[in-house]
């Protein structure tokens, strides 16, 4: 990062300035958190997550999710006010909204209710979090899903996006690539969710791992371009993919039996 020659002095404070730079740029893309924690969630660890946290780790815009709480990180990254749904009594799962102005019922709700309600503010964007993280808490386990359909009533993929990647699962890579799996069969069924990682962070792991790059110009263009499918999850590689120059998100009109070009590059390991 840097290295410099440094002569110390008996009594003398001597300073250097050292000025980070990007090793990796991404034109076009604004790296995001959207999920984390700050001191306003009862399980937060030493105060939460901060907007000077996000900033240490290159995230350029985030999502403050609080649980049952509308959350605020300041001006000093690009934030959006969002909560997480927790819900209660019964629990069916935990959700995350943004751009969010007024909390939904989370308490003695079904899942068809809480997205009908949240549905209501064509603005908001909303997903499923940690689908299979922890039985009481995993929407999949609750709803009984199979990978194809869902054993309970009232459960459904009637949402814009899902976590496949969360902050708990950042050394068990084998349960994020089932998930993966999963979300490809979603697809090839006609299922349009935009996959997402999000840290969850609480204030005990760093924030931005993994994280999400959306290709947006900024907080207010967040929520559309994940509608849109203008994203991608990653935990440090960064790859270029485009078919036919399209990217993310992009549609494409595809003749039966026509080739396609594909191009893959590396822009980081």
């Amino acid at each position: 990062i840097a290295q410099f020659e440094l002569r110390a002095h008996a009594g003398a404070r001597t300073v250097r300035h050292v000025r980070l730079k990007h090793e990796v740029t991404a034109p076009g893309w604004l790296s995001a958190d959207l999920h984390v924690h700050t001191a306003h969630s009862d399980d937060a660890v030493r105060g939460g997550v901060s907007a000077l946290d996000l900033q240490a780790e290159g995230v350029e815009l985030a999502v403050a999710t609080d649980h049952n709480r509308i959350g605020d990180l300041g001006d000093s990254v690009g934030a959006l006010a969002g909560a997480e749904i927790t819900t209660w009594q019964p629990e069916i799962g935990h959700f995350n909204a943004f751009p969010l102005r007024r909390l939904p019922a989370w308490r003695g709700t079904s899942p068809q209710a809480l997205f009908a309600e949240l549905s209501r503010d064509p603005h908001v964007f909303v997903q499923i979090n940690h689908p299979r993280l922890d039985a009481h808490i995993a929407y999949f386990e609750l709803g009984r899903f199979d990978g194809e359909r869902f054993h309970r009533p009232n459960y459904h993929l009637d949402v814009h996006g899902l976590e496949v990647w969360n902050g708990y699962d950042i050394a068990r890579p084998e349960r994020v690539l089932s998930l993966l799996e999963e979300w490809r069969g979603w697809l090839g069924r006609g299922h349009r969710l935009t996959a997402t990682g999000g840290s969850d962070s609480h204030g005990g792991h760093r924030p931005g791992y993994p994280r999400t790059y959306v290709r947006a110009s900024g907080r207010d263009d967040l929520a559309p371009a994940l509608k849109a499918g203008r994203a991608f999850v990653t935990n440090g590689p960064l790859l270029r993919f485009a078919v036919e120059g399209a990217g993310p998100g992009d549609r494409l009109e595809v003749a039966p039996g026509s080739e396609l070009s594909v191009e893959v590059g590396i822009a980081a390991a």
